[in-house]
């Protein structure tokens, strides 16, 4: 009986220890037909809107997203470039002033839909759902969406080391999120097979 509460023991402790990812679950998506002859080459990353709580996982989530779209070969444009455009009172551009004010031909609308965490004894367990939205800038059509969802459980002894654990796990969760997501989008005119030489997004035009 003692040798096999020790193994337990060495066991439990040892799940402790790790971190365990859910796989991303994906909706199926809708791609336009014929997109990869649209010349999409920029697209404007949209403020997250977040119908949660949580103000941690939106600035998280968008760079996620950012940094996928340039491995897939989209050229980056800047955050503060993006969000000094939007006027008053709004939280984005419309796909027309996206275009007339940076020349995107195409804007991502994100939406954070849930972010849940529950807390167990030695357990904590969080799951993460997204939409994305992607619309023609010259347009307003959609040329693209979809939707995942990510789960990231923990085990430790004491909540306040299982809430650090997940603080740690979140960025990684999100760019597992970003890449289960972005995989059903048509790649950009800079993909080669791996992640691009960083071009400014002027250089375009």
């Amino acid at each position: 009986m003692k040798s096999f509460k020790a193994c337990f023991f060495i066991v439990f402790l040892t799940c402790s220890l790790v971190a365990f990812h859910g796989c991303s679950k994906k909706v199926p998506s809708t791609a336009m037909p014929g997109y990869d002859k649209m010349g999409i080459k920029l697209i404007a990353v949209m403020p997250i809107e977040n119908k949660t709580g949580d103000n941690l996982i939106p600035s998280f989530l968008r760079e996620a997203i950012a940094q996928e779209l340039f491995s897939k070969g989209y050229p980056k444009i800047p955050f503060q470039f993006i969000d000094q455009k939007i006027p008053p009172g709004s939280r984005e551009l419309s796909p027309q002033i996206a275009s007339e004010s940076i020349m995107a031909d195409a804007v991502l609308y994100p939406v954070l839909k849930e972010a849940k965490t529950s807390y167990r004894v030695v357990q904590t367990s969080t799951t993460i759902l997204a939409g994305f939205t992607l619309k023609s800038a010259k347009t307003g059509e959609t040329l693209w969406k979809n939707e995942s969802k990510v789960s990231v459980s923990n085990y430790d002894f004491t909540k306040k080391r299982l809430e650090r654990k997940s603080c740690q796990e979140l960025e990684p969760a999100l760019q597992e999120m970003a890449q289960s997501v972005l995989s059903t989008l048509p790649d950009g005119p800079d993909f080669i097979g791996k992640p691009p030489e960083k071009h400014a997004f002027w250089e375009w035009f």
